[in-house]
């Protein structure tokens, strides 16, 4: 039986320029460039990387989609 690589998220920046957060397994990271990664950190589940991706976008000054504030409103509210 295989030994299956365990999924992660990490934050990347796209093709244009964007902010996100990238589902994979360590085989996937080979066909990243390895620069656009903004941090080394591997998050085990998609909503804490989008937390973070949230707080530095905000730290940052960035403008935030609809959807960011709603889920900003709805972290706060928690």
């Amino acid at each position: 039986m295989e030994d299956i690589s365990p999924v992660y998220y990490r934050l990347f920046v796209n093709r244009n320029d964007i902010p996100c957060v990238v589902c994979m397994q360590d085989f996937d990271e080979y066909g990243y460039d390895q620069k656009r990664f903004i941090n080394d950190t591997r998050y085990s589940t998609e909503e804490e990387a989008e937390a973070v991706l949230l707080a530095l976008k905000l730290k940052a000054d960035m403008p935030l989609s609809t959807l960011e504030r709603l889920k900003l409103a709805q972290m706060l509210e928690d």
